[in-house]
């Protein structure tokens, strides 16, 4: 939904003033990245830096794989308190390494 709403612009048959609007919105969208980014990469833990983040009018999505809801649990947590974030969805999946397959068989 995010991709659409900001892809090839032009091609939404947008006028000027409304591909302005947009640009517009983006420095304070970029800004919370930056902090969720940084925020995440601030625990410390490779998996939280290579999660997905996407932010749109408040709401925040965290999406890839975990290694275990503990890590969930935490990525969540470092973002919990985060300015200009009034929702946190987490659409993350924790997966099971497959070394750890290879012993429980």
């Amino acid at each position: 939904m995010l991709d659409q709403l900001f892809s090839a612009e032009s091609s939404h048959g947008l006028s000027q003033g409304q591909n302005a609007l947009i640009k517009r919105s983006r420095p304070k969208e970029d800004a919370t990245l930056d902090e969720t980014r940084r925020r995440l990469s601030a625990c410390g833990l490779k998996e939280l830096c290579s999660l997905v983040c996407e932010y749109h009018e408040g709401m925040l999505v965290l999406r890839g794989n975990l290694s275990s809801h503990y890590l969930k649990q935490l990525a969540q947590e470092a973002v919990r308190t985060q300015p200009g974030v009034n929702l946190i969805v987490n659409a993350t999946d924790v997966v099971t390494p497959s070394w750890l397959d290879l012993t429980l068989n």
